[in-house]
Protein backbone atom coordinates (compact mmCIF):
# COMPACT_ATOMS: atom_id res chain seq x y z
CA UNK A 1 0.00 0.00 0.00
CA UNK A 2 2.89 2.71 0.94
CA UNK A 3 4.71 1.67 -2.39
CA UNK A 4 1.76 2.25 -4.55
CA UNK A 5 1.33 5.62 -3.08
CA UNK A 6 5.22 6.59 -3.38
CA UNK A 7 4.80 5.07 -7.24
CA UNK A 8 1.84 7.66 -7.39
CA UNK A 9 3.29 10.40 -6.08
CA UNK A 10 6.32 10.17 -8.63
CA UNK A 11 3.56 10.00 -10.97
CA UNK A 12 2.06 12.69 -10.37
CA UNK A 13 5.13 15.34 -10.26
CA UNK A 14 6.38 13.86 -13.34
CA UNK A 15 2.49 15.44 -14.53
CA UNK A 16 2.90 18.27 -12.69
CA UNK A 17 6.31 19.20 -14.39
CA UNK A 18 4.76 18.19 -17.90
CA UNK A 19 2.05 20.78 -17.48
CA UNK A 20 4.74 23.59 -16.84
CA UNK A 21 6.22 23.00 -20.31
CA UNK A 22 2.50 21.76 -21.98
CA UNK A 23 0.08 24.33 -20.27
CA UNK A 24 2.43 27.69 -19.59
CA UNK A 25 -0.51 29.95 -19.29
CA UNK A 26 -2.09 27.78 -16.37
CA UNK A 27 0.71 26.01 -15.08
CA UNK A 28 -0.59 26.75 -11.23
CA UNK A 29 -4.12 26.25 -11.56
CA UNK A 30 -2.38 22.48 -13.56
CA UNK A 31 -0.37 21.98 -10.02
CA UNK A 32 -3.32 22.69 -7.71
CA UNK A 33 -5.83 20.27 -9.62
CA UNK A 34 -3.11 17.74 -9.39
CA UNK A 35 -2.04 18.08 -5.75
CA UNK A 36 -5.80 17.53 -4.80
CA UNK A 37 -5.61 14.45 -6.40
CA UNK A 38 -2.56 13.26 -4.46
CA UNK A 39 -3.92 14.75 -1.48
CA UNK A 40 -7.30 12.25 -1.99
CA UNK A 41 -5.21 9.83 -2.63
CA UNK A 42 -3.08 10.13 0.23
CA UNK A 43 -6.58 10.17 1.85
CA UNK A 44 -8.06 6.88 0.63
CA UNK A 45 -4.54 5.65 1.75
CA UNK A 46 -5.44 6.14 5.59
CA UNK A 47 -8.79 5.25 5.03
CA UNK A 48 -7.74 1.98 4.26
CA UNK A 49 -5.38 1.28 6.30
CA UNK A 50 -7.77 2.10 9.44
CA UNK A 51 -9.73 -0.17 8.09
CA UNK A 52 -7.18 -2.79 7.88
CA UNK A 53 -6.37 -2.03 11.38
CA UNK A 54 -10.35 -2.21 12.99
CA UNK A 55 -10.56 -5.50 10.63
CA UNK A 56 -7.17 -6.67 12.80
CA UNK A 57 -9.06 -5.51 16.13
CA UNK A 58 -12.19 -7.22 15.66
CA UNK A 59 -10.81 -10.39 14.79
CA UNK A 60 -8.45 -10.09 17.57
CA UNK A 61 -11.38 -9.42 20.11
CA UNK A 62 -12.85 -12.49 19.34
CA UNK A 63 -10.05 -14.31 20.36
CA UNK A 64 -9.64 -14.64 24.46
CA UNK A 65 -7.23 -16.11 26.56
CA UNK A 66 -8.51 -18.19 29.47
CA UNK A 67 -6.12 -18.09 32.64
CA UNK A 68 -6.74 -19.71 36.01
CA UNK A 69 -5.27 -18.34 38.97
CA UNK A 70 -4.78 -20.38 42.16
CA UNK A 71 -5.77 -18.44 45.67
CA UNK A 72 -4.00 -20.10 48.65
CA UNK A 73 -4.82 -19.42 52.37
CA UNK A 74 -5.72 -20.56 55.31
CA UNK A 75 -9.25 -19.91 56.74
CA UNK A 76 -10.20 -16.75 58.01
CA UNK A 77 -7.29 -15.06 56.27
CA UNK A 78 -9.87 -12.88 54.86
CA UNK A 79 -9.95 -14.48 51.17
CA UNK A 80 -13.70 -14.44 50.54
CA UNK A 81 -13.66 -10.79 51.84
CA UNK A 82 -10.96 -9.92 49.35
CA UNK A 83 -12.53 -11.22 46.43
CA UNK A 84 -15.76 -9.74 47.19
CA UNK A 85 -13.74 -6.23 47.12
CA UNK A 86 -11.65 -6.89 44.02
CA UNK A 87 -14.32 -7.54 42.06
CA UNK A 88 -17.00 -4.60 43.22
CA UNK A 89 -13.58 -2.20 42.68
CA UNK A 90 -12.88 -3.69 39.27
CA UNK A 91 -16.37 -2.96 38.06
CA UNK A 92 -15.98 0.54 39.14
CA UNK A 93 -12.62 1.61 36.71
CA UNK A 94 -13.40 4.44 34.19
CA UNK A 95 -10.86 3.55 31.34
CA UNK A 96 -11.71 3.84 28.10
CA UNK A 97 -9.14 1.42 27.21
CA UNK A 98 -9.86 -1.12 30.43
CA UNK A 99 -12.99 -3.30 30.68
CA UNK A 100 -14.25 -5.53 32.71
CA UNK A 101 -17.07 -8.29 32.97
CA UNK A 102 -18.40 -10.97 34.93
CA UNK A 103 -18.30 -13.94 32.95
CA UNK A 104 -20.83 -16.47 34.87
CA UNK A 105 -23.86 -16.18 37.12
CA UNK A 106 -22.75 -18.24 39.86
CA UNK A 107 -19.75 -15.74 40.56
CA UNK A 108 -22.27 -12.10 40.36
CA UNK A 109 -24.68 -14.45 42.68
CA UNK A 110 -22.23 -14.84 45.01
CA UNK A 111 -20.93 -11.23 44.85
CA UNK A 112 -24.02 -10.05 45.28
CA UNK A 113 -24.82 -11.55 48.58
CA UNK A 114 -21.16 -11.17 49.58
CA UNK A 115 -22.10 -6.92 48.81
CA UNK A 116 -25.27 -7.22 51.11
CA UNK A 117 -23.63 -7.87 54.16
CA UNK A 118 -20.74 -5.65 53.22
CA UNK A 119 -23.41 -2.56 53.19
CA UNK A 120 -24.88 -3.96 56.38
CA UNK A 121 -21.13 -3.75 58.04
CA UNK A 122 -20.63 -7.65 58.49
CA UNK A 123 -17.93 -9.63 56.64
CA UNK A 124 -19.22 -11.98 54.27
CA UNK A 125 -19.87 -15.97 55.10
CA UNK A 126 -16.38 -18.03 55.24
CA UNK A 127 -16.75 -20.08 52.15
CA UNK A 128 -15.90 -22.56 54.84
CA UNK A 129 -12.65 -25.04 55.18
CA UNK A 130 -13.98 -27.84 52.79
CA UNK A 131 -15.04 -26.02 49.56
CA UNK A 132 -13.51 -24.66 46.53
CA UNK A 133 -15.20 -21.85 45.61
CA UNK A 134 -14.35 -20.25 41.88
CA UNK A 135 -15.30 -16.57 40.52
CA UNK A 136 -14.69 -16.24 36.69
CA UNK A 137 -14.69 -12.41 34.67
CA UNK A 138 -12.77 -11.19 32.39
CA UNK A 139 -10.87 -8.05 31.70
CA UNK A 140 -10.21 -6.66 28.33
CA UNK A 141 -7.60 -3.54 27.48
CA UNK A 142 -7.02 -2.08 24.37
CA UNK A 143 -3.32 -1.53 22.52
CA UNK A 144 -1.67 0.61 20.11
CA UNK A 145 -2.26 -2.37 17.30
CA UNK A 146 -4.81 -5.09 19.73
CA UNK A 147 -6.78 -5.84 21.97
CA UNK A 148 -5.88 -8.16 25.25
CA UNK A 149 -8.56 -10.41 26.84
CA UNK A 150 -8.02 -12.78 29.21
CA UNK A 151 -10.83 -14.66 31.06
CA UNK A 152 -9.92 -15.46 34.34
CA UNK A 153 -11.08 -18.09 36.89
CA UNK A 154 -9.65 -17.91 40.38
CA UNK A 155 -9.72 -20.59 42.67
CA UNK A 156 -10.81 -20.23 46.21
CA UNK A 157 -8.97 -23.26 47.35
CA UNK A 158 -10.29 -24.23 50.78
CA UNK A 159 -8.17 -24.35 53.92
CA UNK A 160 -8.60 -28.26 53.65
CA UNK A 161 -7.48 -28.75 50.27
CA UNK A 162 -4.35 -26.58 50.75
CA UNK A 163 -3.57 -28.29 54.09
CA UNK A 164 -3.97 -31.81 52.29
CA UNK A 165 -1.89 -30.22 49.43
CA UNK A 166 1.22 -28.87 51.68
CA UNK A 167 0.91 -32.52 53.56
CA UNK A 168 1.27 -34.74 50.09
CA UNK A 169 4.27 -32.22 49.09
CA UNK A 170 6.20 -34.36 51.40
CA UNK A 171 5.65 -37.36 49.28
CA UNK A 172 8.88 -37.84 47.07
CA UNK A 173 6.79 -38.83 44.00
CA UNK A 174 5.25 -36.68 41.87
CA UNK A 175 2.55 -38.99 41.14
CA UNK A 176 0.51 -37.43 43.59
CA UNK A 177 0.36 -34.25 41.77
CA UNK A 178 -1.84 -35.60 39.26
CA UNK A 179 -4.14 -37.83 41.52
CA UNK A 180 -6.27 -35.35 42.53
CA UNK A 181 -8.08 -32.99 40.65
CA UNK A 182 -7.55 -30.10 43.17
CA UNK A 183 -3.79 -30.23 43.26
CA UNK A 184 -3.31 -30.37 39.64
CA UNK A 185 -5.82 -27.35 39.41
CA UNK A 186 -3.01 -25.76 41.76
CA UNK A 187 -0.01 -26.88 39.47
CA UNK A 188 -1.53 -25.78 36.08
CA UNK A 189 -2.29 -22.68 37.19
CA UNK A 190 -1.35 -19.42 35.38
CA UNK A 191 -0.91 -17.80 38.23
CA UNK A 192 -0.50 -17.84 42.06
CA UNK A 193 -1.83 -15.54 45.05
CA UNK A 194 -0.73 -16.00 48.51
CA UNK A 195 -2.61 -14.27 51.16
CA UNK A 196 -0.73 -13.47 54.45
CA UNK A 197 -2.79 -12.59 57.26
CA UNK A 198 -1.38 -9.58 59.50
CA UNK A 199 -3.93 -9.80 61.94
CA UNK A 200 -2.37 -12.84 62.40
CA UNK A 201 1.13 -11.50 62.36
CA UNK A 202 0.27 -8.54 64.85
CA UNK A 203 -1.03 -11.45 67.45
CA UNK A 204 2.50 -11.86 68.37
CA UNK A 205 1.01 -14.91 70.11
CA UNK A 206 0.84 -16.23 66.93
CA UNK A 207 4.52 -16.88 65.72
CA UNK A 208 3.93 -20.10 64.95
CA UNK A 209 0.09 -18.89 62.18
CA UNK A 210 2.81 -16.81 60.77
CA UNK A 211 5.57 -19.46 60.40
CA UNK A 212 3.21 -21.82 58.91
CA UNK A 213 1.86 -19.42 56.05
CA UNK A 214 5.44 -18.97 55.47
CA UNK A 215 6.61 -22.92 55.20
CA UNK A 216 3.53 -23.40 53.01
CA UNK A 217 4.28 -20.77 50.30
CA UNK A 218 7.60 -22.44 50.17
CA UNK A 219 6.28 -26.01 49.96
CA UNK A 220 4.52 -24.47 47.05
CA UNK A 221 7.08 -23.10 44.90
CA UNK A 222 9.16 -26.38 45.75
CA UNK A 223 6.54 -28.50 44.93
CA UNK A 224 6.04 -26.35 41.41
CA UNK A 225 9.40 -26.90 40.54
CA UNK A 226 9.07 -30.41 40.84
CA UNK A 227 6.12 -31.22 39.47
CA UNK A 228 7.03 -28.96 36.30
CA UNK A 229 10.26 -30.53 36.12
CA UNK A 230 12.21 -27.04 36.39
CA UNK A 231 15.80 -27.24 37.09
CA UNK A 232 17.51 -25.85 40.22
CA UNK A 233 19.50 -23.20 38.08
CA UNK A 234 16.08 -21.54 36.60
CA UNK A 235 13.14 -20.13 38.04
CA UNK A 236 9.44 -20.40 37.30
CA UNK A 237 7.89 -18.59 34.78
CA UNK A 238 4.24 -18.44 35.94
CA UNK A 239 3.53 -14.90 37.85
CA UNK A 240 3.58 -15.21 41.90
CA UNK A 241 2.36 -12.36 44.43
CA UNK A 242 2.07 -12.44 47.80
CA UNK A 243 -0.84 -10.16 49.31
CA UNK A 244 -0.84 -8.90 52.71
CA UNK A 245 -4.09 -8.84 53.73
CA UNK A 246 -5.77 -6.22 56.09
CA UNK A 247 -2.92 -3.79 56.22
CA UNK A 248 -5.59 -1.15 57.55
CA UNK A 249 -4.15 -2.72 61.10
CA UNK A 250 -1.02 -1.71 60.68
CA UNK A 251 -1.30 2.14 61.22
CA UNK A 252 -4.12 0.99 64.33
CA UNK A 253 -0.97 -0.97 65.91
CA UNK A 254 1.94 1.66 65.15
CA UNK A 255 3.83 -1.12 62.75
CA UNK A 256 4.81 0.20 59.69
CA UNK A 257 4.90 -1.90 56.08
CA UNK A 258 8.98 -1.81 56.09
CA UNK A 259 8.53 -3.76 59.65
CA UNK A 260 6.50 -6.49 58.25
CA UNK A 261 9.22 -6.63 54.63
CA UNK A 262 11.83 -6.90 57.41
CA UNK A 263 10.19 -9.99 59.45
CA UNK A 264 9.07 -11.40 55.31
CA UNK A 265 12.78 -10.88 54.38
CA UNK A 266 13.90 -14.09 53.71
CA UNK A 267 10.14 -14.83 52.04
CA UNK A 268 10.78 -12.37 49.30
CA UNK A 269 14.29 -12.79 48.88
CA UNK A 270 13.25 -16.85 48.22
CA UNK A 271 10.39 -15.60 46.06
CA UNK A 272 12.46 -13.12 44.56
CA UNK A 273 15.34 -16.09 43.45
CA UNK A 274 13.11 -18.81 42.17
CA UNK A 275 10.39 -16.58 40.42
CA UNK A 276 10.82 -14.90 37.21
CA UNK A 277 7.46 -12.80 37.46
CA UNK A 278 6.87 -12.02 41.35
CA UNK A 279 5.76 -9.26 43.58
CA UNK A 280 4.21 -8.60 46.96
CA UNK A 281 1.12 -5.85 48.07
CA UNK A 282 0.05 -4.60 50.99
CA UNK A 283 -4.13 -4.45 50.54
CA UNK A 284 -6.86 -3.51 52.66
CA UNK A 285 -9.76 -4.73 51.71
CA UNK A 286 -12.53 -2.55 54.07
CA UNK A 287 -10.02 -0.04 55.43
CA UNK A 288 -10.48 1.75 58.46
CA UNK A 289 -13.42 2.34 60.61
CA UNK A 290 -15.75 -0.10 58.83
CA UNK A 291 -17.67 -1.28 61.66
CA UNK A 292 -17.90 2.37 62.46
CA UNK A 293 -19.66 3.89 59.29
CA UNK A 294 -20.60 0.51 57.66
CA UNK A 295 -18.55 1.53 54.57
CA UNK A 296 -15.86 0.52 52.77
CA UNK A 297 -12.34 2.29 51.71
CA UNK A 298 -10.37 -0.17 50.18
CA UNK A 299 -6.74 0.08 49.31
CA UNK A 300 -4.42 -1.38 47.02
CA UNK A 301 -7.37 -4.01 46.16
CA UNK A 302 -7.08 -4.18 42.56
CA UNK A 303 -3.70 -4.16 41.70
CA UNK A 304 -2.70 -7.84 42.28
CA UNK A 305 -4.93 -8.76 39.54
CA UNK A 306 -3.78 -5.47 37.10
CA UNK A 307 -0.17 -6.87 37.76
CA UNK A 308 -0.83 -10.33 36.56
CA UNK A 309 -2.77 -9.61 34.07
CA UNK A 310 -0.47 -7.28 32.49
CA UNK A 311 2.39 -10.21 32.58
CA UNK A 312 0.67 -12.69 30.96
Amino acid sequence: MILLVIINSIALFGAITWCFYKFEFEPIVAAISLLGTLVLSIKEFVNRYKKSINRINFLDNNKINAKKISFLGFLGSGKTTYLSVLITELEKIVDLDTCFTISDRETNSKIHRYRIHLTGGEFPLSTGAERNSYYEFIISKKKPFFSKRILFEIGDISSDTFEAFLSSCRSNSVKWLHDNQHFTYIIESSAIIFPVDLEKYIDRKNVNVSDKMIYSLLTTINALFKAKSIPENEKIEIPICIIFLKSDLLSANNIDEEEVIESYSDLIQFCSKKCKLFNYFFVSSVGNNFFQNNRINPYNVTEPILWIFETL
